[in-house]
């Protein structure tokens, strides 16, 4: 370790960093779960505790509060969403054989990293009744969704731009739209599994919203 490392940990060996960024980890993970199962108020932090493996103190050195790990989770997994959408968009093809719709490629290729799971469904559900009965929630949880929206408007755009395409109306509108539809959709698909298969409603609506969102770039119409 250089001297440059050691003082920007604050004097402290970088592996208590790694350390602690492994607690927050597995912190994070039994919180999904015990969300996804007891809800905010059902839920309870030696329980988060117990499934991590730590004691109280571990919690109180990451949160102050359930309300601030709820969140947590959400932006955590919110991370993980993009980093694996921007994975995957990175590979998205610059051309495909006749025969082949780019747009209906890059869709498929989007609804492969978007989450169906079903803990996520139930936390993010939670997140948005906490914050509806809570003033002080919902601008938090108003930052968290901005953040994300500008993070996953930028990477539909580069992708837009990528299949040969250009906006013809905001592409901010596009990624509510597309929200909207995802959440409507996951919310569906886990109240009624048998009649919504996992992305049937994107695939369904998906390809004329950005038909109707774009347009082949540097022509007057699609």
């Amino acid at each position: 370790m250089t001297a440059g490392e050691h003082e920007a940990t604050g004097g402290r060996p970088r592996r208590v960093t790694r350390r602690r960024a492994e607690t927050r980890r597995r912190l994070l993970d039994a919180a999904l779960d015990v969300f996804a199962e007891r809800g905010l108020r059902g839920a309870s932090i030696e329980e988060v505790c117990d499934r991590a493996g730590y004691t109280r103190g571990a919690f109180y050195s990451n949160f102050r509060t359930m309300d601030e790990l709820l969140l947590a989770v959400s932006e955590d997994y919110s991370h993980q969403i993009l980093e694996k959408l921007r994975t995957t968009l990175l590979d998205l093809p610059d051309g495909l054989p006749e025969g082949f719709d780019v747009v209906d490629v890059a869709i498929d290729m989007v609804l492969a990293v978007m989450p169906d799971d079903r803990r996520w469904w139930l936390v993010e559900t939670e997140l948005v009744l906490h914050a509806a009965r809570n003033p002080e929630a919902a601008e938090a949880v108003r930052g968290q969704r901005e953040r994300f929206a500008a993070e996953f408007t930028a990477l539909v755009a580069w992708a837009v731009e990528r299949v040969g395409r250009e906006f013809t109306s905001s592409p901010e509108d596009l990624v509510r739209v597309i929200h909207a539809l995802h959440d409507g959709s996951l919310a569906q698909r886990h109240l009624e599994p048998d009649a919504v298969p996992p992305g049937h409603l994107e695939r369904l609506a998906l390809p004329a919203l950005l038909r109707a969102f774009s347009r082949p770039a540097g022509r007057p119409g699609d």
